[in-house]
Protein backbone atom coordinates (compact mmCIF):
# COMPACT_ATOMS: atom_id res chain seq x y z
CA UNK A 1 0.00 0.00 0.00
CA UNK A 2 1.61 3.41 -1.09
CA UNK A 3 0.23 5.52 1.81
CA UNK A 4 1.09 2.90 4.54
CA UNK A 5 4.02 3.31 6.96
CA UNK A 6 4.46 -0.36 8.72
CA UNK A 7 5.04 -3.79 6.82
CA UNK A 8 2.09 -6.82 7.55
CA UNK A 9 3.60 -9.85 8.42
CA UNK A 10 1.04 -13.42 9.51
CA UNK A 11 1.98 -16.26 11.04
CA UNK A 12 -0.22 -19.24 11.92
CA UNK A 13 -2.36 -18.91 15.18
CA UNK A 14 -0.19 -22.40 16.19
CA UNK A 15 3.28 -20.39 15.87
CA UNK A 16 2.35 -17.80 18.68
CA UNK A 17 4.25 -19.50 21.25
CA UNK A 18 7.53 -19.54 18.74
CA UNK A 19 6.94 -15.96 18.24
CA UNK A 20 6.50 -15.74 21.81
CA UNK A 21 9.72 -17.53 22.48
CA UNK A 22 11.99 -14.88 21.06
CA UNK A 23 10.89 -12.06 23.24
CA UNK A 24 12.77 -11.18 25.91
CA UNK A 25 12.32 -12.08 29.39
CA UNK A 26 11.09 -8.64 30.50
CA UNK A 27 8.33 -9.09 27.56
CA UNK A 28 9.32 -5.81 26.10
CA UNK A 29 11.43 -6.33 22.94
CA UNK A 30 12.06 -8.98 20.24
CA UNK A 31 15.88 -8.71 18.75
CA UNK A 32 16.44 -5.20 20.61
CA UNK A 33 13.27 -3.88 19.53
CA UNK A 34 10.42 -2.31 21.37
CA UNK A 35 7.46 -5.17 21.28
CA UNK A 36 4.23 -5.57 22.49
CA UNK A 37 0.42 -6.89 21.60
CA UNK A 38 -1.93 -4.89 20.51
CA UNK A 39 -3.19 -1.74 22.76
CA UNK A 40 -5.89 -0.83 20.63
CA UNK A 41 -9.31 -1.27 22.41
CA UNK A 42 -9.98 -3.74 20.15
CA UNK A 43 -7.67 -6.05 21.12
CA UNK A 44 -6.54 -7.61 17.78
CA UNK A 45 -4.88 -10.69 17.56
CA UNK A 46 -1.44 -9.39 16.41
CA UNK A 47 1.61 -7.72 18.22
CA UNK A 48 3.44 -4.52 17.43
CA UNK A 49 7.60 -4.52 16.92
CA UNK A 50 9.26 -0.87 16.73
CA UNK A 51 12.56 0.63 15.60
CA UNK A 52 13.43 1.90 18.98
CA UNK A 53 14.29 -0.03 21.98
CA UNK A 54 11.40 1.49 24.22
CA UNK A 55 7.99 2.59 24.12
CA UNK A 56 8.13 4.82 21.20
CA UNK A 57 7.31 8.92 22.21
CA UNK A 58 4.33 9.00 19.69
CA UNK A 59 2.97 5.59 20.97
CA UNK A 60 0.25 3.69 20.05
CA UNK A 61 2.39 4.59 16.39
CA UNK A 62 -0.15 5.88 13.78
CA UNK A 63 1.76 6.81 11.42
CA UNK A 64 5.38 5.60 12.66
CA UNK A 65 7.67 2.91 10.77
CA UNK A 66 6.85 -0.89 12.29
CA UNK A 67 6.28 -4.27 12.12
CA UNK A 68 2.44 -5.80 12.66
CA UNK A 69 2.78 -9.48 13.20
CA UNK A 70 -0.97 -10.93 12.48
CA UNK A 71 -2.24 -14.07 13.79
CA UNK A 72 -3.94 -15.78 11.12
CA UNK A 73 -6.85 -17.90 11.25
CA UNK A 74 -5.38 -20.61 8.51
CA UNK A 75 -8.16 -23.28 9.41
CA UNK A 76 -11.42 -21.07 8.42
CA UNK A 77 -12.15 -22.59 4.95
CA UNK A 78 -12.42 -19.06 3.72
CA UNK A 79 -9.54 -17.82 4.08
CA UNK A 80 -7.35 -20.79 2.79
CA UNK A 81 -7.86 -19.75 -0.97
CA UNK A 82 -6.62 -16.08 0.04
CA UNK A 83 -3.09 -17.51 1.44
CA UNK A 84 -2.73 -20.59 -0.17
CA UNK A 85 -1.03 -21.54 -2.41
CA UNK A 86 2.08 -19.28 -1.39
CA UNK A 87 4.00 -17.16 -4.56
CA UNK A 88 7.24 -16.05 -4.58
CA UNK A 89 7.60 -11.87 -3.88
CA UNK A 90 10.12 -8.92 -3.38
CA UNK A 91 9.23 -7.20 -0.11
CA UNK A 92 11.70 -4.06 -0.18
CA UNK A 93 13.63 -6.19 -2.56
CA UNK A 94 14.03 -8.83 -0.57
CA UNK A 95 12.72 -12.56 -1.33
CA UNK A 96 9.68 -13.30 0.20
CA UNK A 97 6.72 -15.74 -0.04
CA UNK A 98 3.02 -13.80 -0.38
CA UNK A 99 -0.37 -14.78 -0.01
CA UNK A 100 -1.76 -16.00 -3.53
CA UNK A 101 -4.37 -13.37 -3.70
CA UNK A 102 -2.62 -10.24 -1.89
CA UNK A 103 -5.90 -8.01 -2.74
CA UNK A 104 -8.09 -9.77 -1.54
CA UNK A 105 -6.22 -10.20 1.63
CA UNK A 106 -6.31 -5.66 1.83
CA UNK A 107 -9.85 -5.96 1.03
CA UNK A 108 -10.56 -8.57 4.08
CA UNK A 109 -8.94 -6.34 6.49
CA UNK A 110 -8.97 -3.03 4.65
CA UNK A 111 -12.83 -3.16 4.34
CA UNK A 112 -13.25 0.64 3.60
CA UNK A 113 -11.01 0.31 0.79
CA UNK A 114 -7.12 0.13 1.06
CA UNK A 115 -6.52 2.36 -2.26
CA UNK A 116 -7.54 4.86 -0.01
CA UNK A 117 -5.70 6.52 2.72
CA UNK A 118 -7.81 7.05 6.19
CA UNK A 119 -6.17 8.06 9.27
CA UNK A 120 -7.73 8.90 13.14
CA UNK A 121 -6.41 13.11 13.66
CA UNK A 122 -7.91 15.17 16.95
CA UNK A 123 -10.74 12.32 17.35
CA UNK A 124 -12.19 12.31 13.69
CA UNK A 125 -11.53 10.06 10.61
CA UNK A 126 -9.67 12.03 8.05
CA UNK A 127 -10.30 10.31 4.77
CA UNK A 128 -7.29 11.22 1.90
CA UNK A 129 -7.71 9.40 -1.60
CA UNK A 130 -4.68 7.95 -3.33
CA UNK A 131 -4.16 7.26 -7.14
CA UNK A 132 -3.00 4.21 -7.01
Amino acid sequence: IAWDTDVDVYISEEDEGKLLGLVSPQGSTLAGHYFEKDHSLKRRPMYWVYYESHQPPSYPGMGDTHLEIWLWKWKKAENRPIIFPLQECRLYDVPAMCPAQPEALLSKHYPLGWKAKYSLTAGKTTLNLSIM
